[in-house]
């Protein structure tokens, strides 16, 4: 019997004292997240919370974040698909860190038919196009592959938090 894939979502570990960036993306910044460059390159920023620079920074705006030279050189190496990164200059810093843009895909969340708070995202696993970063359409959501996962924990990303697609808490307005 041939194994069920699994997927998983990259979240922010939130960890204490963590820097956080000032978004200054002049276009909407759902397009930063996805393939669009409707943005002034290289994003300039600066740290407006916390001081302490991990693997994964977040911008202020909730969706975008930047990842460090160490995160960049692993997912080269490992060969890991569906992204690409932006220059990001952070005031104040010499260090290096690049804008983190997904732009693996696969088809709609599959919705609940109830409205609610319900367990778990499912896909129809025929849409996803195979990159090991992916997001489902109409969303921002993060999701990786097993092998994205795989690697990301070895070699210990800082402030990355990875939690299984089917045990994510989500609410659905239900069908109308």
């Amino acid at each position: 019997m041939e194994k069920e894939l699994e997927f998983y979502s990259l979240f922010s570990a939130q960890k204490n004292k963590e820097a956080v960036l000032k978004s200054n993306f002049s276009s909407d910044f759902f397009d930063v997240f996805s393939d669009n460059v409707n943005f002034e390159i290289p994003v300039k920023t600066k740290i407006v919370l916390g001081k302490t620079m991990y693997d994964k920074i977040d911008f202020n705006d909730g969706i975008n974040f930047v990842i460090s030279d160490q995160f960049l050189k692993i997912l080269t190496e490992n060969k890991l698909t569906g992204w690409k990164t932006y220059p990001v200059e952070i005031k104040n810093t010499d260090k290096k860190y690049y804008g983190f843009q997904i732009i693996g895909k696969s088809g709609p969340l599959k919705e609940k038919k109830e409205q609610g708070f319900h367990i778990g995202y499912e896909f129809e696993k025929s849409s996803w196009d195979g990159t090991d970063f992916f997001s489902p359409k109409n969303t921002h959501l993060r999701f990786l592959s097993e092998k994205a996962k795989e690697v990301l924990n070895c070699e210990k990303i800082t402030n990355i938090k990875i939690e299984n697609i089917k045990k994510i808490e989500n609410y659905s307005f239900g069908e109308e």
